[in-house]
């Protein structure tokens, strides 16, 4: 029985050894089991695990990695990939509208506004491109801007309105767009021009509004690019309105927006203040008369003075001695 127990403990002794020699050699994912009595065996580590030479125990990898051969070590999901539990064999690709730029990650992040992904294990997001946005994260495609609106840079979490005076009548429009002559765009986010109302006119294109016609003009038509001067004759108290017949003790030149009261004998209508004056004859007359006047004056005092110089010269004759000799 002494030799029986002795050769056991022998067997015991060599299963120690060359397990011993396969951990030093670097036999790894190889874990060995000691039997007890007369064997003991290495065993492979399970899928998911790796073994170490200095420790008996298979280990599990790590969040964010895998393992598919339990010899060698655990390795880190890469980028565009994830896993979020241990002992793993795969990484899985980031989902649509997600990513990751880095390896060794548990999640994937969602693509910011502006952005999207329609596609899986990506390392970054695609910018929504000019016409379209995005105002949510996590996103597989970008949305049209709307009619009136629009987006001029690529990356846009949102679209702008079209400003007064413009418009944009499809969807995904990049910029808006001025009206032609005679229509207008008369508030913001405009999907379309409108003609000019009655009364009032555009000249050219461009993103500016109608404008109603100035004073003693008018305009029956809409989208019309100019206005009608309100004929001699007649006034045009509203833009909108056919000239009116003046009376006849009333004047009315072109351009009047009311009428006006006839001048009397020499007197005359200003335009601009559109008040009655003086005509030029009186004017004329005036200077006539002042002529006239002075040139009287003028006469008497030259005829006075000529008749006070005969008047002394007399006197003086008179005065002189008178010689009649011895």
């Amino acid at each position: 029985m002494a030799r029986f127990y002795t050769v056991i403990n022998f067997s015991v002794l060599l299963t120690y050894f060359a397990a011993d020699l396969l951990w030093n050699f670097g036999f790894l994912g190889i874990h060995a089991t000691v039997g007890s009595g007369t064997e003991g065996s290495c065993q492979a580590c399970p899928v998911g695990t790796i073994g170490n030479t200095s420790d008996p125990d298979c280990h599990s990898c790590n969040i964010s990695g895998q393992c598919q051969d339990p010899s060698s070590n655990c390795v880190l999901c890469p980028a565009g990939h994830h896993q979020n539990l241990t002992g793993q064999t795969v990484c899985y690709e980031c989902e649509k509208g997600k990513y990751q730029d880095k390896a060794g990650k548990a999640t994937c992040i969602p693509c910011p506004l502006g952005y999207f992904q329609n596609k899986r294990g990506q390392t970054s997001c695609l910018k929504c491109e000019k016409g379209h946005y995005q105002n949510a994260t996590g996103e597989t495609t970008c949305k049209l801007c709307q009619k009136g609106s629009f987006s001029s840079s690529d990356g846009s979490n949102m679209c702008m309105q079209c400003g007064n005076g413009k418009y944009c009548n499809t969807t995904g429009c990049t910029k808006c767009f001025g009206c032609p002559p005679g229509q207008e765009a008369d508030r913001m986010g405009a999907q379309n021009c409108t003609y000019c109302q009655k009364g009032s006119f555009k000249p050219s294109s461009g993103s500016e509004v109608c404008h109603s016609c100035q004073d003693g003009w008018y305009q029956l038509k809409t989208g019309q690019t100019s206005c009608l001067e309100c004929p001699e004759g007649h006034y045009c108290p509203w833009p909108n309105s056919e000239p009116v017949p003046c009376d006849k003790e009333q004047i009315c030149p072109p351009g009047s927006s009311a009428p006006k009261e006839d001048c009397k004998g020499l007197m005359t209508l200003n335009n601009e203040t559109e008040e009655c004056e003086m005509s030029s004859i009186v004017y004329a007359l005036i200077a006539v008369s002042l002529a006239v006047v002075v040139a009287a004056i003028g006469f008497v005092i030259l005829r006075k003075y000529r008749r006070n110089n005969e008047t002394r010269q007399r006197l003086l004759e008179r005065q002189h001695p008178v010689y009649t000799g011895w």
